[in-house]
């Protein structure tokens, strides 16, 4: 997907926005925690606006990943904060191809949080990396995924990653990842096509 140029309407509105996070990113230390939750809403739906290549300069950097990335820390307790940020990184690093190792590692760093929707925000995102593949704990991780809640998209993102990975699931492995496929079909009333397509992914990893 190519980068669209930023019409002048829309760069100033992207500016007043910017120059907005970054001055509440340097006061950070005296907002409320409520002030908190709508700046780090505010960075994620920045991170998901328009594809263009000034956004792309502004936020697919390390200094502004830092940034963000440090709010999170001091707000870890707090999960719609948390659930923000790891949003904001990893549609930042993976929509612009930014595959930053600080990226990649915020992400894994928050891997044990038992938040629902943090576990989502990380699922969502993960497997996008190139870093996943080479990842050690990739295998365990995604045998987890399918449990967290709704089930019915945490099951998709894991299609999704084990899709990623055909060509190198280990063998070991392949019972494993067919019997939650095949788990799920049987328990769940899904469409003809993502039946279609769960059931080749299963032939794939079969062979």
């Amino acid at each position: 997907m190519s980068l669209k140029k930023m019409n002048d309407k829309t760069r100033q509105k992207f500016d007043i926005n910017f120059k907005k996070i970054e001055y509440l990113i340097e006061h950070i230390s005296e907002l409320k925690q409520n002030e908190v939750l709508e700046l780090s809403k505010l960075i994620n739906l920045e991170s998901v606006s328009e594809f263009t290549s000034y956004r792309k300069e502004h936020y697919a950097t390390s200094i502004f990943l830092h940034k963000i990335i440090n709010i999170s820390k001091e707000y870890k307790n707090n999960a719609m904060i948390l659930r923000n940020i790891i949003s904001a990184v990893g549609f930042i690093c993976t929509r612009y191809s930014f595959y930053d190792d600080l990226g990649f590692n915020f992400i894994v760093y928050n891997i044990k949080n038992e938040n629902n929707i943090v576990r989502m925000a990380i699922v969502k995102n993960i497997y996008k990396f190139p870093q996943f593949k080479e990842w050690d704990y990739k295998w365990n991780y995604l045998l987890s995924v399918p449990q967290i809640s709704p089930k019915n998209e945490s099951i998709e993102y894991f299609y999704r990653a084990i899709s990623l990975c055909i060509d190198i699931v280990p063998e070991n492995m392949k019972e494993q990842i067919i019997k939650i496929f095949y788990g799920y079909l049987e328990k769940n009333n899904i469409n003809d096509y993502q039946k279609k397509d769960y059931l080749s992914l299963i032939k794939s990893i079969s062979e």
